[in-house]
């Protein structure tokens, strides 16, 4: 159970922000990321990853469907990141999100860790 949301409430996505003892930060992504929710993302992860040497890890392990427009928005965050000198990772995923990001090229580093 994710902190006592029903089941109708895990249907649309959700963005959680968590800044880490060393000024990282984790975003715990649960539910349906579809255009709506990958507009509030894409947003979230823009921010974040603004400033050199930011840091951004990924919990993918609720989310139950990624369209295209997450990838867009994720895309859109690792360009950013290169950009500025900035990390972004996944740190666990669904099965459902490992393959939608397995699908896209420019994303399937985030799965193996490596930003090259």
């Amino acid at each position: 159970m994710h902190g006592g949301v029903g089941d109708e409430e895990l249907l649309r996505g959700t963005v959680d922000v968590f800044e880490d003892g060393d000024g990282s930060h984790t975003l715990v992504l649960a539910g349906e990321f579809d255009r709506p929710e990958s507009e509030l993302l894409g947003a979230t992860l823009e921010e974040l990853l603004r400033d050199a040497g930011a840091a951004v890890a990924l919990d993918l392990r609720l989310v139950t469907f990624f369209g295209a427009a997450g990838l867009a928005a994720l895309a859109r965050a690792v360009a950013t990141a290169r950009r500025n000198g900035s990390t972004l990772s996944i740190a666990s995923t669904s099965s459902i999100a490992r393959l939608a990001v397995s699908t896209a090229p420019q994303l399937r580093h985030l799965l193996t860790g490596s930003m090259s």
